[in-house]
This record gives C-alpha cells, sequence and structure tokens, in this order.
C-alpha cells in the first residue's frame, strides 16, 4: 500500500467562490439607496459608552429589508425580525434575532443567515427537537444537539437553495464566511485533526460540504458521507428522518472514539495511526501522509471552529443594543424611511447630502420621534376645528370635479366599416352597404399631483396652518375622484437623528390618496407643525426618480408651497456647511427643471412679501406664483380645479 503525500483538491465549486462584494446580490433586490454614501453610518470603536455606536436609522433600513427577505421565502407576515439586546438563540421558532454588527461587507451574509433562521422556521419542529434533547443527560445532550443541528441545517439550507434559486447569491456568502477560510482547509488535511476524538469526528462533519473535505483522515469517515447522501439529503422529508440519521451518526462516531464522556481521554483504535483508515470498507485505500499546523495555525482555527459550532448550534455571536435603542430601530423600521445622499458633486457638497425620505407615520412613529419632526402629541382643538372644515370644502370641492369621474361617449353610425348597426340591417336590399357604427368613449387623463409644503421655522402661524388647511381640503376630495392620486409631503430639517448626532434634511409623506381614508387626515394633519430650516431642492432631488415614475403617461403637477429661499446649516459625519445663496437656488431650479423635462407641471406658490418672493423667482422664474398672504391660498384651489376639468 502506497503513501500518498495529502494535499487537498484543486477544483472548486462556484458555490464556493470568493464574494466579489458584500452586497451584490441584495442590490438586485433592494433600493441603492440603503447602500448609497461615500461616507460610514456607523461610528468608529472610540464611541463613548454613553453614545450608541450604531446608527439607528441605518439599522432600521437593514432589518425592514431583511423582513422583506424572510417574508418573500417563507410566505409569513408573522415572523417577526428584531435586533439582538442580550438574548442568544438566534431563532425561537417564531421569530429572528439579528446582530447589531451589520456592515455592508456582511450584508449579504447576514441576510443569509436571516434566510436560514427563517428556513428552521419553516422546516424544523422545535418542539421535537426540545423533547429529544431533554431525554438525554447533560453529558451526551451536547453530542446530541450538534449532530441533530448539522443534519437539520443540511436538509433545510438544500431545500431553500433549491427551491429557491433567487437566494443562493446569500447562502454563498454565508456558506464562505463560516466554511470557507484556508485554514480550514489546512486542518482537514493536517495530522492534528486526524485522532479519533469527538471533536475531531464533528470538526470533519460540521465541513462535510466543503468540496476539499478529506474523506481518509479518520476511520468511517467514507461511510458517514455515503449515509448522509448530500445530493439526496432532501430525501429526509420529515423530522424523524433526520433524527434517525443524526442517532446514526453518533452511534458511528461512538464506535470509533470508543467513549461516551466527552471529557474523557478518547482511547485510540491499537497501534492505529492518524490519517490511516483500516476499518474502511475500501481495502485498497492509500495511506495519506498528513502535515502538521504550527501551535499558532491551531489557535487561529480553533476560533473558526468554535464559530463553525455556534453557527450550527444557532448560537452566532451577535453585537448588541439596548432594548431602548432595539425599540427606536423597530419604530424607525415600521415607518419606513430611506436614508438617500443628494446633491453630491455640487458647488456646496461634494460627497452629498443625507436626506430621510419618512414614507409612513405610525402611532409609535409619532409617540417616540414626532416632536423631532413638527408632529405633535395631541392636536388642540383650534386646529382640529380648522382641519375638520376643510374636510367639508373637500367634499364639496369634489362634487365641482365629479366630472373626472364620468365617461363621455359619441355613437356614430352609417360608416362604411366599423360594429354593424342591427337597425340597419334592412337597408342592404337598398344597395346601401354603410351600415356600421362606432362608439367613441372619452374619459378624463388620469393626474398625478404632489403638494409638498415647506415646513420650516418661517412659516410659523397662518402661513402654515393655510397650507395645512388647503392639503387637508385637495386631501379629503381626492377619496372621492377614482382618477386622481395624490401624494402630500412636509419638508424639514432634524437634529441629533437616532444616534448620529447629524442635522439631515428630511421629507415626510403625510398622505396618499391609494392607502390614506379620511380619518387619517382627520388624525394627523392637525398635529403638523413648523419647524426648522428650508431644503427645497435637495428634499426634490431625493424622491426625483420615484415622483417621475409615479407621474409617468398621466397629467401631473407639482405644487411647490413655501415661503423663502432654500436654506440649510448641514452637519453630518464631522462635516458642516451651508445650503443657501446662489448655489441652493440654482440647485433648486435644476430639480424644477428635471421635472419639466419628464412632463411634470411645476408651480411653486410663495407666500410672504416681495423681496423673499424675488429670491424665489430665481429659483423658478415664471413658475412661481406670489400669494401676498396666506388668505390667498384658495387660488390655488380655483387653479388646480380649472386645469383638472
Amino acid at each position: 500500500m502506497a503513501i500518498v503525500k495529502a494535499s487537498p483538491k484543486i477544483d472548486r465549486s462556484k458555490f464556493w467562490e470568493s464574494r466579489t462584494s458584500g452586497h451584490s446580490s441584495s442590490n438586485y433586490w433592494l433600493k441603492d439607496s440603503i447602500f448609497e454614501k461615500r461616507h460610514s453610518y456607523f461610528f468608529d470603536d472610540e464611541t463613548p459608552e454613553s453614545t450608541s455606536k450604531y446608527d439607528n436609522m441605518q439599522l432600521a433600513q437593514y432589518q425592514r429589508a431583511i423582513s422583506n427577505f424572510v417574508r418573500i421565502l417563507t410566505g409569513r407576515n408573522d415572523i417577526k425580525v428584531d435586533y439582538n439586546s442580550g438574548g442568544t438563540s438566534y431563532t425561537d421558532g417564531k421569530g429572528i434575532t439579528l446582530s447589531a454588527n451589520i456592515k455592508e461587507k456582511e450584508f449579504d451574509t447576514a441576510v443569509g443567515l436571516a434566510l436560514h433562521e427563517a428556513s428552521h422556521i419553516l422546516y424544523t419542529d422545535f418542539d421535537a427537537l426540545s423533547k429529544y434533547l431533554r431525554s438525554f443527560k447533560s453529558d451526551v445532550v451536547n453530542q446530541r444537539k450538534i449532530l441533530i443541528n448539522l443534519v437539520e441545517d443540511l436538509y433545510i439550507d438544500a431545500m431553500t437553495y433549491r427551491s429557491a434559486p433567487g437566494y443562493r447569491g446569500y447562502y454563498s456568502s454565508l456558506y464562505q464566511k463560516y466554511f470557507d477560510d484556508k485554514k480550514i482547509v489546512d486542518g482537514l488535511w493536517s495530522r492534528d485533526y486526524a485522532e479519533q476524538t469527538w471533536d475531531n469526528y464533528i470538526f470533519h462533519l460540521i465541513n462535510i460540504r466543503n468540496p476539499q473535505r478529506n474523506l481518509q483522515a479518520l476511520p468511517g469517515l467514507k461511510g458517514m458521507f455515503k449515509e448522509l447522501d448530500l445530493s439526496n439529503i432532501t430525501r429526509l422529508t420529515t423530522f424523524n428522518n433526520r433524527l434517525d440519521l443524526s442517532k446514526w451518526l453518533h452511534d458511528e462516531i461512538t464506535k470509533y472514539v470508543r467513549v461516551t464522556d466527552e471529557d474523557q481521554q478518547p482511547n485510540q483504535l491499537k497501534d492505529q495511526q492518524p490519517g490511516t483508515n483500516p476499518q474502511e470498507e475500501d481495502e485498497g485505500d492509500d495511506e495519506v501522509d498528513l502535515g502538521t499546523l504550527s501551535q499558532k495555525e491551531k489557535q487561529q482555527l480553533e476560533k473558526l471552529i468554535d464559530q463553525q459550532k455556534n453557527f450550527i448550534d444557532g448560537d452566532t455571536r451577535k453585537g448588541k443594543v439596548s432594548k431602548a435603542e432595539q425599540k427606536k430601530i423597530n419604530v424607525l423600521a415600521t415607518a419606513n424611511i430611506d436614508k438617500k445622499l443628494v446633491g453630491a458633486n455640487t458647488t456646496f457638497s461634494k460627497n452629498g447630502i443625507p436626506l430621510l425620505i419618512i414614507n409612513d407615520i405610525s402611532k409609535h412613529f409619532i409617540e417616540s420621534f414626532g416632536f423631532q419632526y413638527g408632529i405633535s402629541g395631541y392636536p388642540t382643538q383650534q386646529s382640529s376645528e380648522r382641519i375638520d372644515v376643510a374636510i367639508s370644502r373637500g367634499k364639496l370641492l369634489a362634487k365641482k370635479l365629479q366630472l373626472r369621474n364620468e365617461e363621455r361617449s359619441l355613437k356614430t353610425t352609417r360608416l362604411d366599416r366599423g360594429k354593424i348597426d342591427k337597425r340597419l340591417l334592412h337597408e342592404i336590399g337598398f344597395n346601401n352597404a354603410d351600415i356600421f357604427q362606432k362608439i367613441n368613449i372619452n374619459t378624463y387623463t388620469p393626474s398625478y399631483i404632489h403638494i409638498s409644503i415647506d415646513q420650516s421655522g418661517s412659516m410659523q402661524g397662518s402661513k402654515f396652518n393655510s397650507a395645512m388647511e388647503f392639503a387637508a381640503m385637495f386631501a379629503a376630495a381626492s377619496k372621492y375622484i377614482n382618477n386622481i392620486h395624490l401624494q402630500i409631503s412636509v419638508r424639514s430639517t432634524v437634529n441629533d437623528t437616532h444616534g448620529t448626532k447629524e442635522i439631515n434634511a428630511y421629507l415626510m409623506y403625510i398622505f396618499d390618496s391609494k392607502k390614506h381614508n379620511i380619518q387619517n387626515i382627520r388624525s394627523l394633519f392637525p398635529r403638523m407643525r413648523s419647524c426648522n430650516y428650508t431644503p427645497e431642492g435637495l428634499c426634490f432631488a431625493g424622491i426625483m426618480s420615484d415622483t417621475i415614475l409615479k407621474a409617468a403617461g398621466k397629467e401631473s403637477y407639482f405644487i411647490n408651497i413655501c415661503d423663502g429661499e432654500p436654506y440649510m446649516e448641514m452637519a453630518f459625519s464631522k462635516n458642516s456647511g451651508h445650503y443657501h445663496g446662489d448655489s441652493a437656488r440654482l440647485h433648486s431650479k435644476s430639480q424644477m427643471r428635471r421635472m419639466e423635462n419628464n412632463g411634470i407641471n411645476f408651480i411653486a406658490y410663495f407666500i410672504g412679501n416681495l423681496t423673499e418672493f424675488r429670491k424665489v423667482q430665481e429659483c423658478y422664474g415664471k413658475n412661481a406664483i406670489h400669494l401676498h398672504s396666506p388668505t390667498e391660498i384658495h387660488k390655488i384651489t380655483a387653479t388646480m380645479s380649472k386645469s383638472l376639468l
């Protein structure tokens, strides 16, 4: 029998190829805005403990994105995705716990890990698993646990990998992180891991999927590999099937190790040299001359093996957030907030300015963050009464616009082509061939309208109140007109956002006729207050693509209500500056031009004195309309009614 120098296989499966990007798979599904930045949203390690080292806003985006992946994979909406606040289990069969240590370079891995745990929820019988493990004494329960978890992982990952090809990139990233280190391959082909101990058998079995596995390292490995039958692992359709296989593996390993207590010294088979397989079924195998690892290499490998065991046990180490932060992140995730960079490569910013786009406002968002975004906890009686009156006016406005719901038909008869008019059939006998008719049905072109209101501090009082009353009236009217899609937003800046100590521009959608009802208007609009700065063009740039998409094929209007020129002070990621003057006006003007070039009618209604109006005219030219006082806002209603009819 020849002595063969041990060496791993050279050919590698595509599954194990090196990753080229930490979020390359995710970008296929997600908006680029999650990774659309040139500065880190995370603080460095020197951040004081009193301050979170995580950007809660960014974590909320990650959480919402991963929740979407889980929902699509499982087809269920009841699986909660949360961040770790001190627990150790990664899934309890009902929800999934995420690490807060998510970075861009590991985002696909985080998605893969969440999908792995979601697959457990789909396929693993947690009650049966718990009952099985409780039946053993503590000295063997860990052996039993890691083997049933290993078989379970092989099964659930194969099921998802085969049934959902779109998720293979995430699984590839996940397994490359935990199983593809060169040190692991070195260990598989090392004499140091060829002694017949429980730990060594587990090490080789955990890495049995690796195309560079070494089945000659230990007696019985070939038989175990054959029994696992990885290419046909989905044959184990019941939990009991998988449990029986894990029991068989345990018995086989015990046969070779010849001990039942992992704390005892294992008895080596007499005269057995590590790396040879005298008990293998294939008698003709060559003996393998294995190499050895240095002490440092063994220490490094042991850390990797611990990570692998933790992964198999569903006990990955996780970055923690406090329970208070966890609550905030959950609220931010439900608010569906996008964080983008806008205004890059301009005279006022090279890398871009962070912009928050708040798509949904929940009760919990108002309770936790409402004050920062100009939403009071409770409306005053006066503001509620004003909005109620505006809603009533909106219903009256809807009656004037009811023509948009109607179809007008024109029937033309005695044509030489078209549909036969049965009433003229008798005329064929008189050599009249013009017996056809056509019916033309005319309807109004669907409209998309976006009303964006300046929420800056200078709007405080009658200007902001009048703007909100106009918005409430139009919102109410839109609910009675079928072919109008209306969105209403407010825009300003927010300080000290969610752990980052930044000043961010934001645009917040407060109404969408496709998903909100009259009660939403009555509940939210009276609470709105003015606050902070006027990041006008920045906000328009952030929603530009979405606005153009919604306006496509429709008669579209973008209504800007403001009382001054664009202005904000900037402070983010240790940088600061100003968005004002000529550069801000030109930037805002360019956003108007982009809308016009895409068929959107842009109108800016300015409320205030003539001097300030002239600055706004520099932004919007003939598209700027001067309202001397808030009482003239009714002119917007008259103009829009005329345009829509």
